[in-house]
């Protein structure tokens, strides 16, 4: 794995470019776990050069999107935002990761990607209201940044895992725009003994544990019904537990399961998924 310099990236990208090889790109935007080493383990298998990286702005733009004081100049909102240096991401990546990178790059603050940023949080209520129909309002925010991209976004071939999947796809739906990156989509979860899927914050137990039993439901059932729903959502009422069907074509709410859909369990910011892609349950 080799370091690269943010000065350094755009002769990164040129040098990739000109390679003749398939190039991809992982990004992220905060230390390492084992959700994203099972990501980076995917890509590798399907690419002869793999780029992973920290998306620095990342930070910056989510920052700006819930900022909501009146005074939204730029030192105030680097301020807000908690920014983990880079050598602390860098520290995170076990020995054993390293063979599935072969490139770790920084993508910093950009004009482009505050003039985007800008842009883009102009659409902040509608992207809040339309998150909130579709039962997913805690996913604004990386709705909203979804169209935001970088010189390795808009050129690279980029993969995302399970989790950012319904973010990106949300995104196409509510600015139906081609401006910005298409991702393909690691249709894989990694999950420990206890069914978490691995994530900085947004997993928990009680949620890991909600999702195999709906994977149970639906293995013995062949569906996730709109009583499955009430059921669940009555027996874990102390965790204000909501569970949304969403359509995987057209993001319409549905009442059961179908063959392409993304079945959502949600408390509080605690979220976990499972697919039913082309008839297949993904959990």
């Amino acid at each position: 794995m080799k370091l690269i310099h943010p000065y350094n990236n755009q002769k990164l990208l040129d040098e990739l470019l000109s390679s003749g090889k398939r190039v991809g790109l992982t990004e992220i935007n905060g230390t390492v776990h084992e959700g994203h080493a099972f990501i980076f383990s995917e890509v590798k298998q399907l690419v002869d050069i793999h780029v992973v990286s920290y998306a620095e702005w990342n930070h910056y733009s989510f920052a700006t999107f819930n900022f909501n004081r009146g005074d939204q100049n730029e030192n105030n909102i680097c301020h807000t935002y908690k920014h983990q240096p880079s050598f602390s991401i860098r520290e995170s990546i076990r020995p054993e990761w390293e063979r599935f990178i072969d490139f770790f790059c920084w993508s910093p603050v950009t004009d482009s990607i505050k003039e985007q940023t800008s842009l883009w949080l102009k659409e902040k209520r509608k992207c809040v209201d339309f998150c909130k129909q579709k039962g997913i309002e805690y996913l604004w925010p990386q709705v909203l940044i979804s169209p935001i991209i970088d010189i390795f976004d808009g050129t690279l071939d980029c993969y995302v895992g399970p989790k950012n999947i319904i973010p990106d796809l949300a995104g196409r739906k509510l600015f139906q725009s081609d401006r910005f990156w298409k991702p393909d989509y690691i249709w894989k979860f990694y999950r420990d003994e206890v069914f978490q899927t691995k994530s900085r914050s947004s997993n928990s137990v009680e949620i890991g544990i909600i999702t195999k039993i709906v994977r149970d439901v639906i293995q013995k059932k062949g569906q996730l019904s709109a009583d499955d729903v009430n059921l669940l959502k009555g027996t874990y009422v102390s965790l204000q537990l909501d569970v949304v069907i969403l359509d995987l074509d057209t993001l319409d709410r549905l009442s059961a399961t179908n063959d392409n859909c993304v079945i959502s369990c949600v408390s509080g910011t605690k979220a976990d998924y499972l697919f039913i892609k082309d008839k297949e349950l993904i959990f």
